[in-house]
């Protein structure tokens, strides 16, 4: 870890701090570079709980796992209180991943290089592509310029429920601004926000588990691509009181897909459902314009017929009154379960029909 900053030369140097107002930095920022050394650091994450709105209901033991966790640090400016301002100035690689007690309370080590003045260090995991070219070329960038710049893409289906085989989901969160000098150091605990929504769909009546049978979803109009971390700088997106997003954080370009992808139901312990399906966040959509709108065709079996027939169900957003105003966005970090609670005939011969067509013969509730 000694290493990560003593790559920049006298000359580097000299450029950076030649161009300190085209990065907005202000005369008063300290040195950052000194001797190099390092303290070790013990970090302590909590994931998503339970919560209404939030992934973690139903929760699966994958959607929990941390395959690897960057710690980016960033020197923190003081000089006006009014008008706080945070620098990148290195990055470093989490180390001894492990539970704490249960899958959403982890911790794990750092070196830290030592400074004299405050830091605060973003965590990025599960999204190592977003950070690897982070660099010297990227020193004293102003947190928020440099975060939004942070991407990751996913053409296909995230599979987060499966014991072998799953995509492992991109998670942020920040902690207090600390000095780090000789003392022990234990930093506990920084929540972590995951970046992706998640759809559950459950048969809730015994009207509807005596009538249907749930066989898969397919969900259209899913994006191909997602910011690791919301616009936090943004209080009408990111409520840090609360620690949760009230509106999308979105790339500036990205593809939205209609060909749909596939995501298979479960049948245990006389449950049938869909655990959990993850998509990157999505706009929301006018009402009218439904073949923009990110929705679900749901497959499966009326009254024991021998072939799947497809039911349109979308993500209506509704005033007091309860009339429709438009379809809803797909929240980071929330849950979205549609509760299936009667089917009262077939569906569609095939999905695309389905999605082309107005919903009929199932009604369901998404609580969200």
């Amino acid at each position: 870890m000694r290493n990560i900053l003593h790559g920049i030369t006298a000359c580097a140097l000299a450029l950076l701090f030649s161009c300190t107002n085209e990065r907005g930095m202000d005369a008063s920022i300290p040195e950052i570079v000194g001797d190099g050394d390092t303290q070790a650091v013990n970090f302590s994450i909590q994931l998503p709980t339970p919560a209404a709105g939030q992934i973690g209901i139903e929760g699966t033991e994958q959607e929990n796992e941390i395959k690897n966790i960057m710690v980016l640090a960033f020197m923190v400016d003081e000089t006006d209180p009014n008008n706080v301002k945070e620098y990148y100035i290195y990055k470093a690689q989490g180390n001894s991943i492990q539970d704490v007690s249960t899958s959403s309370h982890k911790r794990f080590n750092v070196n830290i290089f030592k400074k004299d003045f405050k830091q605060r260090f973003v965590l990025i995991a599960n999204a190592y592509g977003a950070v690897s070219n982070i660099g010297s070329q990227d020193s004293l960038r102003l947190k928020e310029d440099l975060l939004d710049d942070l991407m990751f893409e996913n053409n296909f289906a995230w599979y987060a429920t499966s014991d072998t085989e799953f995509t492992y989901i991109p998670m942020w969160g920040e902690s207090e601004a600390v000095v780090i000098d000789d003392s022990d150091i234990n930093i506990n605990p920084i929540k972590m926000l995951r970046a992706v929504s998640r759809i559950d769909v459950w048969l809730t009546t015994d009207e509807a588990k005596d009538d249907f049978m749930l066989d898969e979803i397919y969900i259209y109009n899913h994006l191909n691509e997602g910011k690791v971390a919301p616009y936090f700088a943004d209080s009408d997106v990111w409520d840090s009181d609360n620690y949760i997003v009230n509106k999308v954080s979105l790339p500036s370009s990205y593809t939205k897909y209609c060909d749909p992808f596939n995501v298979k139901a479960k049948t245990e312990s006389g449950e049938n459902y869909i655990p959990a399906a993850y998509v990157f966040e999505a706009p929301s959509v006018e009402s009218g314009k439904s073949s923009d709108a990110t929705c679900l065709v749901i497959g499966g079996r009326y009254q024991g017929e021998s072939s799947t027939t497809y039911y349109r169900v979308d993500f209506f957003e509704r005033n007091s009154e309860n009339d429709i105003v438009g379809f809803l966005p797909m929240l980071r970090n929330h849950i979205y379960r549609v509760n299936i609670v009667s089917v009262k005939g077939s569906g569609y011969p095939d999905p695309d029909e389905a999605f082309d067509s107005k919903s009929q013969n199932m009604d369901v509730e998404i609580l969200y």
